[in-house]
């Protein structure tokens, strides 16, 4: 039985509004561990990670809050990366979307380790790629994309970029910037575009099942999922929601793809990022399962429990030198208490 690692990331320091820090809480509460058990997975939730908080300053060099981004980065990789090292499936609760910077680096590592090919699937209303010279408005969680790609602020792309064009498959454009069109045409990806039609979403799942059957049994896929994807009518509402996206069935059509593609043997998705804004931290919570998330399970192996509360911290203490003090990840069931009491 394959374990999923729930890490929750609970910031909106990439972002211009609050709110998305509210994403894995609401995700829990709306029962995705149960709905993850139903599926006859294991679950492990390891409880938050915890980091700098949304300090609300203006951009500065065309970024807003680099260097809070930068440890949250930090952070989620070295949590991601412990995950895939115990043989977990890492599922990220976010959280805005400039997490998946981390995320992916790490399962970049982890499949340069393992010599196997990475392919990222990022389902998204945005095409999350302008850089710090052509944002709008210098917000970080519009760039996760671009920085992988190598093209964003040298704290977040170096030594090299973390993929190549051909790795990344977009799905689900709707809204995108003039400097982000200009990105995507000069490295050749070419996403798959929502236009409103009521066929869209299903036509989306079709295309990529035709590209999950293509690949190579070896090839690693990683699922980044911002859930402003889906229409807001379908419970993504908010600051960033776009009209025209697929409704829940059409999210249903993936998740039972993926599935069937791993009944048969082939890869499917092995890490998300419900990339948790303001929209889809209200649409996990009103549109997610009735049912209670579960409490937090033990881990089968006893010398692992301290790891994950440790291994975030000593990651980011030996990347980031002046960051200040550095915050881990927090066990659920201490989060559980402190909400009760609160309430």
């Amino acid at each position: 039985m394959r374990t999923i690692g729930l890490i929750g990331a609970p910031t909106d320091v990439g972002a211009w509004v609050r709110g998305a820090s509210l994403g894995p809480e609401a995700l829990r509460v709306a029962g995705l561990a149960q709905a993850l058990r139903w599926q006859g997975l294991g679950v492990q939730d390891w409880g938050d990670l915890y980091g700098p908080v949304n300090p609300m300053h203006p951009p500065v060099r065309g970024c807003s809050h680099l260097r809070e981004v930068h440890i949250w980065t930090l952070l989620v990789a070295g949590a991601v990366q412990q995950a895939l090292s115990w043989g977990q499936v890492p599922v990220l609760l976010g959280g805005d979307h400039s997490l998946a910077i981390g995320s992916v680096a790490a399962v970049a590592r982890h499949c340069a380790t393992q010599g196997k090919r990475l392919q990222l699937v990022w389902f998204d209303a945005h095409a999350d790629s302008n850089t710090p010279a052509t944002s709008p408005s210098g917000h970080l969680h519009g760039m996760p994309l671009a920085c992988l790609l190598g093209q964003g602020p040298v704290e977040l792309t170096r030594p090299e970029p973390v993929l190549r064009p051909e790795q990344v498959w977009l799905l689900g454009l709707r809204s995108t910037d003039p400097g982000e069109e200009a990105l995507l045409q000069s490295v050749s990806i070419r996403p798959v575009r929502l236009q409103g039609g009521p066929d869209d979403g299903w036509q989306m799942v079709a295309t990529l099942a035709q590209w999950l059957t293509d690949l190579d049994p070896q090839t690693h896929v990683h699922l980044s999922l911002d859930l402003d994807v889906l229409d807001p009518w379908a419970g993504a509402r908010g600051v960033h929601a776009c009209t025209g996206g697929p409704e829940c069935r059409a999210g249903h059509g993936v998740h039972a793809l993926a599935g069937a593609m791993r009944a048969s043997g082939q890869r499917g998705p092995d890490g998300a990022e419900p990339g948790a804004g303001c929209e889809s931290a209200n649409g996990a919570a009103g549109g997610g399962p009735a049912h209670p998330a579960a409490g937090p399970t033990r881990s089968e192996h006893p010398e692992q429990c301290r790891s994950h509360q440790q291994v975030a911290q000593e990651f980011a203490d030996g990347h980031v030198k002046r960051a200040g003090p550095q915050r881990h990840l927090q066990p659920a069931r201490h989060r559980t208490q402190r909400i009760a009491h609160t309430r």
